[in-house]
């Protein structure tokens, strides 16, 4: 740290004292060169740092997400669209989010999950935390800048005390679903804004 502020008080005593008017740098090894112009002449300063990086520990982290979060849904509208394997892969294996997510929806990749009669349907409204699978068999969650209808058929909706702990994963993380009432999902987030008002009173 020495060194480096001597370095730069010394070019900044340059071109106080000299109208400095090019300051260039070369490096070879641990050898710094700088150019002074002054008066149409030239000189050059050597400057030799050893051991600047001695004490640092370079180490790189490779960050993988290995948690599985237990997103909470009720059935959709057209939870009868899929066969009984699709039901069983829907709720039993894992998610991955996909790169492809964003504020409209998050798109998830993982095993296909099978409809039996149709992949299309007319346009319904639709609404935050719905679960729509397209043809791909990949499922889609509408989130906060989704579209207002939609024609793909609705396994379920995220219950509104899980979404905004959907909403912070980021692509990479595994996701599992599990089917829960509509009365445990009306308990869950009267407790889940209890907590939450908690929290804020705390700020």
């Amino acid at each position: 740290m020495k060194v480096i502020i001597s370095f730069l008080l010394f070019t900044f005593a340059l071109s106080e004292k000299y109208n400095l008017e090019s300051l260039e740098k070369g490096k070879r090894g641990d050898d710094f060169r700088v150019w002074v112009y002054f008066n149409d002449k030239s000189f050059t300063q050597k400057i030799h740092i050893s051991k600047i990086n001695e004490n640092l520990n370079h180490k790189s982290l490779n960050y993988i997400n290995t948690k599985i979060q237990n997103i909470r849904i009720l059935k959709g509208t057209n939870f009868d669209y899929f066969s009984e394997k699709g039901k069983d892969t829907f709720f039993n294996k894992e998610f991955t989010v996909s790169k492809l997510s964003d504020r409209m929806g998050m798109r998830l990749e993982g095993p296909k999950i099978e409809n039996i009669v149709d992949t299309n349907i007319k346009s319904e409204g639709l609404l935050k935390g719905v679960i729509q699978i397209p043809a791909d068999g990949n499922p889609i969650i509408m989130l906060s800048d989704h579209g207002t209808i939609g024609g793909y058929p609705k396994i379920g909706v995220v219950i509104s005390a899980d979404y905004d702990k959907l909403v912070q994963l980021s692509s990479g993380s595994k996701i599992k679903f599990q089917e829960i009432k509509l009365s445990d999902a009306e308990t869950l987030f009267k407790l889940y804004e209890i907590e939450t008002q908690n929290l804020i009173s705390q700020i």
